[in-house]
C-alpha cells in the first residue's frame, strides 16, 4: 500500500480509494498506449473493452475470491494473471488464464485420487494408454476428455461437467487461444470465475469416489487381509452400476501390465470374482474387445493377463475374442460382427430392405384369399375378384408405360361379371377406348 495513504481509514473506504486511483491510472495508461499504437500505424479500434465492463469485473471479483482461503489463493497464479488482463481490458486473455488455472487444479485433483485408474477410463486405446503413466502425462489428454473422465469417476457432478464444458467451448471460440471476433463482458467473466472456483478449486471428493480411491491404493500397497476382502465384497454390493463398471476397468488396468507386482496380481484375483456379478453386460464385452486390441498390437503379455482374468470367473470365457481375431466376443449381439467389420473397412454396404408389396400382390394375399373363399355373399366375392383383376391390369400398365401397349386382361366370357361396367370401364381407361371396346367384345386387343 502507498505510504501516503491515511492509516486510520476503514477497510472499505481504503479499498474504494485504491480502486478509484487504480481506475484513473488505467485510463491514463490506456490513452497513452492507444496513442503509441496509433503513431506506429497499428489498429486501435475494439482492442480493449470499455471501462464500464472492466469496472463490473473488478467490482465482483473480491467477493468471489472470498470463497477461497489464503492457502488456495497463494497457489493460484493464473487467477492473478486473469485479473490483470481483465483490468487492462483484455478479456479474451483473461478467459484463457482462467481456464489454465481451472485445468491445472483439476489435474491436481485427479493426481490426488489415482492417476492410473483415471488413465484406464480416459484412454481406451491400449497403445496410447501405455504412454500414460505419471501426473505429467495428464497434459497429453485434451481438456474435453479430461472433463469426461472426471465426470465418469464422479470426481465432478453432471451439472459441473456441463458448466465447465461451456466455459471450455467459450475458451476455444472467444478467448485469446484462437483468433476470434467475439466480445466478452465483465459479468460473464466474473460468473465463470465463480463457477470454476466452486466446481474445481473447492472440489470435495464424494464418499464413493474416496472409497474407490482407498481400495485401489490398498490393492497396490500390499496383500489384502481377509477382513479387507470381506469389506470390499460388501462395498461392491452397494456400488452404483456406473461405478462398478469403472472399478472393473480400473482393476483390469492394474492387472494387465507386465510390470505389476505379484501381490497386486493376487489382490485383483481375489477381488475379481466378487466384483464380476455387478459388472454390466456392455462392460464385459468391452473387456473382451480390450483383449482383442492387445492381440492386434502384438502385446502378448497384456493379452495373456487379460485372458487369465476373464477365465477366472464363471461365464468369463464367453467374452473372449473368437479365433478370427476381429475382437468379437462370443456373447455378442447380432449386429456386433457387421459393425466391427464396417469399422475395419471390410464390411459390404448394408442390404436394402425389400419394399412392401403393393397392388394385387398385397391385395391377393393368402389370408385375403382365404377370407374371400369363405365370404357368404356371392356378390361381394365377385366384386373382390374384379378388384384383383384391376390391380393386375394397373400394375401391367405401369410396367409397360412408354414401351409397350398395355395388355388387356379380360374375364372369361362365362364369368358372371364379364360385362361389369366397373371392370371394363377401368381397363378401358387404362388401355384406351380401343381396349375398352375390345374387352367388351370379348376379344384380345391387337397392337
Amino acid at each position: 500500500m502507498n505510504a501516503d495513504a491515511p492509516q486510520n481509514l476503514p477497510a472499505s473506504v481504503e479499498r474504494k480509494d485504491l480502486v478509484s486511483a487504480a481506475r484513473a491510472d488505467l485510463v491514463a495508461f490506456e490513452e497513452f498506449m492507444l496513442t503509441v499504437l496509433d503513431e506506429w500505424g497499428l489498429p486501435t479500434d475494439s482492442i480493449i473493452v470499455s471501462p464500464g465492463d472492466r469496472h463490473v469485473l473488478l467490482k465482483n471479483t473480491p467477493d468471489i475470491l472470498n470463497e477461497l482461503d489464503a492457502e488456495q489463493l497463494a497457489r493460484s497464479p493464473y487467477i492473478s494473471r486473469m485479473i490483470i488482463a481483465g483490468a487492462a481490458g483484455l478479456f479474451d486473455a483473461a478467459l484463457s488464464y482462467l481456464w489454465d488455472e481451472t485445468i491445472t487444479q483439476l489435474r491436481d485433483r485427479v493426481a490426488d485420487f489415482d492417476v492410473a485408474y483415471f488413465f484406464d477410463l480416459a484412454e481406451a486405446d491400449p497403445a496410447r494408454r501405455a504412454s500414460l503413466q505419471t501426473r505429467d502425462d495428464l497434459s497429453k489428454i485434451n481438456d474435453a476428455a479430461l472433463l469426461d473422465a472426471a465426470k465418469k469417476i464422479q470426481l465432478i457432478s453432471d451439472v459441473a461437467h456441463q458448466q465447465l464444458t461451456h466455459i471450455n467451448y467459450m475458451r476455444n471460440h472467444a478467448s485469446a487461444a484462437h483468433p476470434n471476433v467475439e466480445k466478452l463482458t465483465g459479468l460473464k467473466l466474473a460468473d465463470w470465475l465463480q463457477t470454476c472456483i466452486r466446481e474445481v478449486m473447492q472440489l470435495k471428493t464424494r464418499p464413493v469416489v474416496a472409497e474407490i480411491g482407498r481400495l485401489l491404493h490398498n490393492v497396490k500397497a500390499a496383500a489384502l487381509a481377509d477382513i479387507e476382502l470381506k469389506n470390499a465384497a460388501t462395498f461392491f454390493d452397494g456400488l452404483p452400476q456406473e461405478q462398478a463398471n469403472n472399478l472393473a476397468n480400473g482393476l483390469f488396468g492394474i492387472y494387465t501390465p507386465p510390470t505389476a507386482d505379484p501381490h497386486v496380481l493376487d489382490n485383483v484375483r481375489l477381488l475379481w470374482p466378487e466384483l464380476w456379478p455387478f459388472i454390466s453386460e456392455d462392460t464385459r464385452r468391452e473387456l473382451g474387445v480390450k483383449l482383442a486390441r492387445f492381440r492386434a498390437n502384438a502385446d502378448k503379455d497384456r493379452a495373456d493377463r487379460a485372458k487369465e482374468l476373464l477365465e477366472l470367473v464363471d461365464g468369463g470365457a464367453a467374452y473372449l475374442p473368437d479365433p478370427g481375431g476381429l475382437g468379437r466376443p462370443y456373447a455378442r449381439t447380432p449386429g456386433d460382427e457387421q459393425l466391427l467389420q464396417r469399422a475395419a473397412g471390410r464390411a459390404a454396404p448394408p442390404r436394402r430392405r425389400r419394399p412392401p408389396r403393393r397392388g394385387a400382390q398385397a391385395f391377393d394375399s393368402p389370408l385375403r384369399r382365404h377370407a374371400r373363399e369363405r365370404l357368404p355373399d356371392e356378390r361381394l366375392r365377385r366384386r373382390l375378384e374384379c378388384r384383383a383383376v384391376l390391380h393386375r391390369a394397373h400394375q401391367a400398365v405401369r410396367r409397360s408405360a412408354g414401351r409397350l401397349r398395355a395388355p388387356v386382361f379380360r374375364l372369361p366370357v362365362d364369368h358372371p361379371e364379364a360385362g361389369c361396367h366397373h371392370v371394363s370401364g377401368e381397363v378401358g381407361r387404362a388401355g384406351g377406348a380401343r381396349g375398352t371396346q375390345a374387352h367388351r367384345a370379348g376379344r384380345p386387343r391387337h397392337a
